[in-house]
Formats: structure tokens, sequence, C-alpha cells
């Protein structure tokens, strides 16, 4: 994951209870509150708040998918109801459904911002941008900063995401400005994410220096962050300090194991560093890794495309190898990595592709055509669930459908028995 694109751990903790209470009780559960100030990890950490511990909710809509819970919280705040939408918005962003969901953010903002309740507000639309930020929806997520701005502009945590949008859309000066206004900040004086983003930006600028000053900072404040490791090895490598280099990129594979980005750039510095059978390792355990995470969280563009680098670096150490002893490798799983990099290609190409084809589909949601479309090609992209859902959806426009009845039939086990409407 690019450093723009790191998670504000804080911001989030918050802002998955803001609004609980008043969807609660718009779903009839009793208003008893209770929460508990956790020990701060540091003078700068935000309160933990626990959830009440109420029984959940006995009346609650029919519907399960996110879209359906998104048209009802519209309707509701069309005739202003409120805190039945809150409720329904509140809903979406459970842990069990989509926490993160764009949606359900933004409109929880304009519903708090419309109800004159500025704090909830500027959370939501702070927590907006920050969800847009991470679906590259730069444009939108600078929108939702800009009305979190009317709010209160001089906020620890607008002047954060917007320093970061800066970087990220190469408005660098603006970055390192807005970052240093937030640094004078209670909040922003104690947090080393502030140090690592200015460190990033001069990286990209080339100013290697300074950027070492802040990222030793960043790392100094905290130590175990894979994030700061991983750039101080980065920029060491530019300044062709090779030891340093690869020191500080085993640390951040050490600090995170489970980043694909970390392994893939040790393991290319141990290829630089003419380690190739260590590069092969590392690497080789990378893609194995890669694999687990594609089969788990399938269709997701940055895993594929970290373990597509994975492959091509292990290839380049398997060459590395045979280039190093060129009589004495008996046994080279080349072919076997060559055949994984096109698969995974394959994948990225077929994600690609579904994407104009969800287009279509919502263009169209009664087109049993084009759901079928869509389905078979989330069937061969691995996305499964997205499928079986897609071939609900043609069951409800066509009980009897065929295809749609086989192709859940094929996800058995890994999904429910195929069902009709007609059938319940």
């Amino acid at each position: 994951m690019p450093i723009w694109d790191q998670p504000h751990d804080g911001l989030r903790r918050r802002v998955g209870m803001l609004g609980l209470f008043a969807a609660m009780a718009a779903l009839g559960v009793p208003s008893s509150r209770t929460w508990t100030e956790a020990a701060p990890a540091t003078s700068s950490s935000p309160p933990v708040w626990e959830p009440p511990t109420t029984s959940a909710p006995s009346t609650q809509p029919d519907e399960d998918s996110v879209e359906a819970l998104l048209e009802l919280a519209r309707n509701a705040t069309k005739v202003g109801d409120d805190a039945k939408a809150i409720a329904y918005y509140q809903r979406i962003l459970a842990p069990t459904m989509q926490p993160r969901n764009l949606d359900a953010l933004a409109g929880l903002a304009r519903l708090y911002q419309r109800m004159n309740n500025t704090t909830e507000a500027l959370q939501y639309f702070v927590a907006a941008a920050d969800a847009a930020f991470e679906a590259n929806r730069m444009q939108t997520a600078e929108e939702l900063l800009g009305m979190a701005g009317t709010i209160d502009p001089k906020h620890p945590q607008v002047l954060y995401q917007t320093a970061r949008l800066y970087g990220a859309t190469n408005r660098r000066v603006q970055s390192l400005v807005t970052f240093r206004e937030y640094l004078k900040t209670s909040e922003g004086q104690a947090d080393y994410r502030a140090h690592r983003e200015i460190g990033a930006v001069y990286f990209r600028e080339r100013y290697h220096r300074q950027a070492i000053r802040s990222l030793e900072e960043a790392n100094r404040l905290n130590p175990s962050d894979g994030y700061t490791l991983n750039l101080l090895a980065q920029v060491y490598r530019e300044m062709r300090d090779s030891a340093k280099a690869e020191e500080y990129a085993g640390r951040a594979v050490q600090a995170t194991p489970d980043n694909l980005d970390f392994r893939e750039t040790y393991g290319s510095i141990l290829i630089e560093n003419r380690k190739a059978d260590d590069a092969a390792r590392v690497l080789r355990s990378s893609l194995e890794l890669a694999m687990r995470q594609i089969q788990a969280t399938p269709g997701r563009p940055d895993i594929l495309d970290s373990a597509l680098r994975v492959c091509r670096s292990y290839r380049s150490a398997l060459l590395a190898q045979v280039a190093a002893n060129p009589t004495g490798i008996t046994e080279i799983p080349l072919a076997e990595t060559l055949e994984r990099e096109a698969d995974i290609g394959h994948l990225i190409a077929l994600n690609e592709n579904v994407g104009p084809l969800r287009d279509a589909a919502r263009a169209a949601p009664e087109n049993v055509a084009i759901l079928r479309e869509l389905a078979t090609m989330l069937f061969k992209a691995g996305r499964r669930a997205d499928a079986e859902q897609t071939c609900q959806q043609i069951l409800k426009v066509k009980p009897d459908d065929e295809f749609a009845t086989r192709l859940l039939a094929q996800m058995v086990p890994t999904t429910r028995p195929a069902t009709s409407p007609a059938a319940r």
C-alpha cells in the first residue's frame, strides 16, 4: 500500500461510534450509555468508547444488501425522518457490512450538518474524505474536506487529511505547508505520521537529507512503524547506501510481515546486493503469502498489483541464482513462477473488465443478459460472493433462470444452495 494510503486509525475508532446512540434509538434500543476512556498510548491518543451492552434491536429492515439500505436511508432523508436515516446508514457501517462505505459516511455527514450537529458532521466529512482517498477518488475527497473546512478549517484532522491529499495530487509545497500547520496543533506534535508524510514528500522531490531527518523523527516516535522503515530503505537505496537500505527493508518486513510491497522491496534490494539465494527465499515465501491473500480477498486491485510485482521480482531472483551458479542449479521453479505471473496478470485484466459490466448492470438492473455477463466475469475473476449476489439478482427478475441456477450450483459448497424467489 502506498504511503499516501495509510489509514488514520484514531479517526476510524472515533467515527465507528459517532451517531450510534441516535441510530439505536431510532431502532427501538434503550438509550442507556456506557462508555469508558481507555488509557492513552500517547498523550495525543483519543478516548476509546465502549459500545452499549444492550441487546440488538428486534425491528430492522428485511433488506440485507448495502444498496437496499442506502435506498432506505435516502428515502427516510427525503421525508425528514433523520433518525431512521441515521439508523440505516449505521447498519451499513457495521463491522459485518461495510464500515468504510463512502456513501454512508457522506450521507451521515450531510445529515448531521443539516441537524446543526457540527461535531459529528465534521468527523463524518473527514472519514468520508479518507474513504474517498483510499478509493483514489481525489476530487470527491477534496470536496468532502472542503465541506469539513467550512465547519473548522483549522481542525487537526482537516489539516492532516488535506495535507495528505495535497501530497498525493502533486501539490507538494501546499502539502508541506499544511503538514507544518498540523504539527503546531497539540494532536500533531506527537503524531509520527505527519513526520513520515513530510519525509515522503521530500523523498518524492529527491531532497534525501531532509527526507531522512523527517523519517528518523517519525521512527523515533514510533520505532515499529513498517511504513516509515520501508521509506527509509527506499531513500537509502536511492542514495546508493546498500547496507542501510537492506537493514531498513528487513526491519520493515519484521514490523509488518504481511505487507507484500515491503517484502518485494526487501527482496529486490537483496538481489541488488548480490544475495540471490536470500532474495529467492524471501520472495518465494512472499509469493505464497500473495496467493493466500488473493484467495482470501479476491478482486482487490492493490493485492493483485503487489502480487504481480512480487512474482516478477521472484523471477529476477531465480535468474540471478542461475547467473551466479550456471552449472550448480539442479532444480529451479522458473516455469511455475512464469505461469503464476501470467495467472495474476489475467486476474488483473478480468477485474478491470468488471467495472464497465457493473456500470451497465446498474443502468439496466433488470436486464438478464447483462447480469449474466457480469456474473460470469465475477466468477472467472474469483469473486464468488459477488457472482452469487448477481445470480440472486437474476433470479429475482427471472426465478426459473437456468444460467443463474447452474452457476450457483458450481459455487457450492462455498456459497449457499441455489434458491429462487419462487422456491421460497
